[in-house]
């Protein structure tokens, strides 16, 4: 094994362990943000974790397509998270009414 090969290896465990932590705080930030009261992000938090499990711990002891499955999944459950959020998210009150009661202008 030549050091260019070793060199390598390295890099790419180095990538994987920097691409794990940022799942990893992406799970943490959609977990904070679902305590604060919007719970469409704990769909997000057990995307990350879905991931995380696919990268980290399922190929050393599952086949490879229970980690591919693991991460596919995690990563549609982040985005759907993103959308139901988006979709049905707290509501932007204005004051468009003239007997002064709030407006829900979602859908406007």
């Amino acid at each position: 094994m030549t050091g260019a090969e070793v060199a390598r290896q390295f890099l790419a465990h180095l990538g994987g362990v920097a691409l794990v932590w940022v799942i990893a705080g992406g799970g943490v930030l959609a977990a904070m943000t679902a305590w604060r009261g919007r719970p469409a992000y704990w769909l997000g938090a057990f995307g990350a974790l879905l991931i995380v499990f696919g990268f980290e711990l399922a190929p050393g002891f599952l086949p490879s397509s229970v980690s591919t499955t693991a991460i596919g999944m995690g990563v549609v459950l982040a985005i759907f998270a993103i959308a139901v959020d988006l979709l049905l998210g707290p509501a932007r009150v204005g004051t468009g009414s003239s007997d002064g009661e709030p407006v829900d202008t979602r859908f406007e």
